[in-house]
C-alpha cells in the first residue's frame, strides 16, 4: 500500500473518531438519564476526545519531516 494513502487513512480515520465522540458527548448530554449517569458518560467521551487529539498531535509531528537539516547541516 502507497505510504501516502496509508497516512491518509490514518488522518482519516482519526477525524472520524473525533467526529463520533463529540456526537457521543451531545447525546449524553440530551439524553434523560440520571445527573450522574450522564455526567460519567461525558467525563468518558471528553477523556477519549482528548487522547484523540493527542494522537492526531503525535502522527502530525511523526509524518512531518524536519526543514531545519538539509544536506547534513544543522
Amino acid at each position: 500500500m502507497d505510504t501516502n494513502r496509508t497516512i491518509n487513512m490514518v488522518v482519516m480515520q482519526l477525524a472520524l473518531d473525533a467526529l463520533k465522540l463529540e456526537e457521543s458527548v451531545e447525546t449524553a448530554i440530551n439524553t434523560a438519564e440520571e445527573s450522574s449517569i450522564k455526567i460519567n458518560r461525558i467525563k468518558t467521551a471528553l477523556r477519549e476526545m482528548v487522547i484523540n487529539e493527542m494522537m492526531i498531535t503525535k502522527f502530525q509531528t511523526l509524518i512531518t519531516k524536519p526543514n531545519t537539516q538539509q544536506d547534513g547541516q544543522v
